[in-house]
């Protein structure tokens, strides 16, 4: 399987603050639907949404881990950002980097896209997939993109690590003196 989505170019990464909605439906006895809105920084590549290259039922209501909202969200943000530019491991067992996560309840619970990244001396290369829970709980490996969804991007390292640099410090400034909140869950034992 590549490690590059294959255009012929390395792909271009671009940051833009996004918001996105969703119905969430709340109460016990008096049901009501709230609508929840999540700012976030979305990552586009070639002009693209992240979530629009890939699979549309599963991604609808996946959004990247990347937010200013509070100084959990942006102290998380950090962290993220020093994964995928490789400087610390990703959180899950195998180092992948969650790169799409649930937008209502800002976790992996609902399955994440994630990457592999590899970072050399002119690019930066992300072999995304999944990686969902199984039925005991636990975290699920990193499984393949499915039929439609790119196997992976490359980048020219120079534009990509300027990008998240400008929002690591935006991130780092909004999150002093807090400590991020993990959205991986602990693997539970058999």
């Amino acid at each position: 399987m590549s490690w590059t989505y294959e255009t012929g170019r390395m792909n271009e990464l671009t940051l833009t603050p996004a918001t996105a909605s969703w119905p969430f439906e709340r109460g016990f006895w008096r049901k009501r639907v709230e609508l929840v809105t999540r700012g976030y920084t979305d990552l586009v590549i070639d002009d693209r949404p992240l979530r629009s290259w890939f699979d549309a039922d599963r991604s609808n209501k996946l959004i990247p881990p990347l937010s200013l909202e509070d100084g959990h969200d942006a102290a998380f943000t950090v962290v993220t950002i020093e994964a995928l530019l490789g400087e610390a491991p990703g959180p899950y067992q195998d180092s992948c980097i969650p790169i799409l996560i649930c937008g209502l309840d800002n976790d992996v619970y609902c399955g994440a896209a994630c990457a592999r990244v590899e970072v050399s001396e002119d690019a930066v290369r992300w072999k995304t997939g999944w990686h969902e829970l199984d039925s005991d709980g636990s975290v699920e490996g990193h499984i393949e993109p499915g039929p439609t969804e790119p196997s992976g991007f490359t980048f020219d390292r120079l534009l990509y690590e300027r990008q998240l640099r400008n929002l690591q410090h935006v991130a780092r400034d909004a999150s002093r003196g807090v400590e991020p909140v993990p959205f991986v869950p602990p693997t539970r034992k058999r």
